[in-house]
């Protein structure tokens, strides 16, 4: 099963994609807080907009082991992956001059 699939089918009624929305339809998520989702098995890791919108199973490993961490609507991250270190988070603030 694809990765798109398996993404698609979590937030399915019953199995059926939902319908897509219409451009007049989309919520502003400026004041909403984002997430940071990472897989704790193989570390595979997205951004996640709305929390209504949460993976629950990575569409990588099919693992139920997603963790998630908020990040403020004036916080942006970096990430790196490296083998000796593992996953290193970096976080910022956009009002930040350095």
């Amino acid at each position: 099963m694809s990765i798109t699939k398996v993404i698609e089918l979590q937030f399915s009624d019953n199995g059926n994609p939902k319908p897509e929305r219409k451009p007049s339809g989309y919520h502003n998520h400026s004041h909403d807080v984002s997430f940071f989702q990472i897989c704790q098995f193989c570390f595979w890791c997205t951004s996640t907009l709305n929390e209504t919108r949460m993976i629950k199973i990575c569409p990588v490993c099919t693992s139920e082991g997603i963790d998630s961490l908020p990040i403020s609507p004036n916080e942006i991250y970096t990430y790196d992956v490296t083998e000796s270190a593992g996953v290193s988070l970096s976080f910022k603030s956009l009002n930040s001059k350095r």
